[in-house]
């Protein structure tokens, strides 16, 4: 396969949305934490603020494993970049490639050992696959 390298594309809305969205969480916890130690016993208890600070660190924390930059590597590797990590697959050990049935615009790269969930908003994905439905027949290319 050639090597090329796919970059997710957002919308800046949709990123500022996102963004919002954690740091609007983790504010409004802290509101509703802080609100709650001083209103002493008349206030909700402590864990009221903190479960929406968890809640919002899990989403913020999904949303750094989600990658942003697909390579297809000379060594013949499917490389998966994320802010907090980098997943590699060969294209030898690639099963599948198909639609999350869970989650409307997600794609997952299954290979032996590993599972990729992926945005479906990659310049160029449509490339991607047809390449590799082109070169590596035996992969399963479904709902894509």
């Amino acid at each position: 396969m050639t090597p090329t390298t796919y970059r997710l594309r957002l919308a800046r809305g949709l990123v500022a949305l996102v963004i919002f969205q954690v740091v609007g969480m983790i504010v409004m916890a802290a509101v509703m934490f802080g609100l709650g130690f001083s209103a002493g016993k008349n206030g909700p208890p402590w864990f009221v603020g903190f479960f929406p600070i968890l809640v919002s660190l899990a989403f913020g924390a999904w949303i750094a494993r989600l990658p942003h930059v697909i390579e297809v590597t000379e060594a013949g590797e499917l490389v998966f970049r994320a802010w907090r990590r980098t997943v590699t697959i060969p294209l030898t050990e690639l099963r599948s490639i198909e639609a999350d049935g869970a989650n409307v615009g997600f794609v997952v790269f299954r290979g032996a050992r590993r599972a990729v969930k992926v945005l479906a908003s990659f310049d160029g994905f449509h490339s991607l696959l047809s390449e590799i439905a082109r070169e590596l027949p035996r992969v399963e290319i479904r709902g894509c």
